[in-house]
């Protein structure tokens, strides 16, 4: 035997694997590669949204190509597109079409319509309905199934907003639902749609009374309160005619009886003009 030794390799737990480097692949959804002019793919990637709107913007100049030719005949904003196949279900309701009688008139506007015809009416009105409803169904699934191609989570009332939306048009539909926040806004109108906002009463009854009078007292005008000091202080006086001022001078005299005038009790509320000019009557007798 060599001095080399020989190492065996160690069998792995059944619990604990070795790690294994597995290549990691490109996320699909999000970019595609753009092969090379040698055949390799280079480093250019073009996101799904840029072919999206390339695409529409395509369709968009094909309609308006269209409508200039004046081969615009079909407008899928105000009808609804049928598939060229037709369901069992849609033959039958054609024949049926097909089988009720019609009703014809000579003069619409003169002659009156009988009972019968009436009912012939009625019959051809409610399968058009039916036949109408029907198409719409088939539409909506074709569309439906289109769109989940891409989104396959959508729901059919997220896929019937979207629709609405984009004036039925499936192409621009994708394109919005690749919009961020396009598909939480739609989520949110149709759960206010389900579930209207209304404002739930935050009050007992008895605290809207106490809050309804607590209103009713601000609106009033309050009065100002004073206390005794201003009022001595700020007290006005209404001015006292002169015919009552003798006349209060002269009770006073009167109820002294000839003793000593208290002048400033006499002549309360009197002006200080007034006063000045009392005192002064003996030497200016015209004031």
């Amino acid at each position: 035997m060599s001095g080399k030794k020989i190492t065996e390799p160690r069998a792995q737990s059944q619990f604990f694997a070795g790690p294994t480097a597995a290549p990691r692949r490109p996320f699909a959804g999000r970019a595609c590669a753009v092969p090379g002019p040698s055949g390799t793919s280079s480093m250019d990637s073009v996101s799904i949204r840029d072919v999206l709107q390339s695409k529409l913007a395509e369709k968009r100049r094909a309609a308006e190509e269209a409508k200039a030719r004046g081969d615009d005949d079909w407008d899928s904003s105000q009808f609804v597109q049928l598939d060229q196949q037709t369901s069992n279900h849609v033959k039958s309701l054609i024949q049926q079409s097909d089988a009720i009688q019609r009703v014809r008139k000579e003069r619409i506007f003169e002659d009156d319509v009988t009972e019968e015809e009436m009912e012939i009416i009625k019959q051809r009105v409610a399968l058009q309905q039916q036949q109408f409803a029907e198409f719409e169904r088939r539409e909506f699934a074709h569309k439906a199934q289109r769109i989940r191609q891409m989104y396959r989570y959508l729901d059919d009332e997220e896929i019937r907003e979207a629709l609405k939306e984009g004036s039925n048009d499936v192409d621009e539909a994708i394109y919005q639902f690749s919009t961020a926040g396009y598909l939480t806004k739609l989520r949110k109108a149709i759960a206010q749609r389900h579930t209207p906002l209304t404002a739930a009463p935050q009050m007992t009854d008895v605290q809207r009374a106490k809050y309804e009078e607590m209103l009713k007292k601000r609106t009033r005008v309050q009065k100002k309160t004073t206390t005794s000091d201003a009022r001595d202080k700020y007290r006005t006086v209404g001015r006292l005619p002169l015919d009552e001022a003798l006349a209060q001078l002269q009770r006073a005299a009167a109820a002294k009886s000839g003793a000593g005038i208290d002048l400033s009790r006499a002549m309360k509320g009197w002006s200080e003009a007034r006063i000045k000019a009392f005192k002064a009557i003996k030497t200016k007798p015209n004031t």
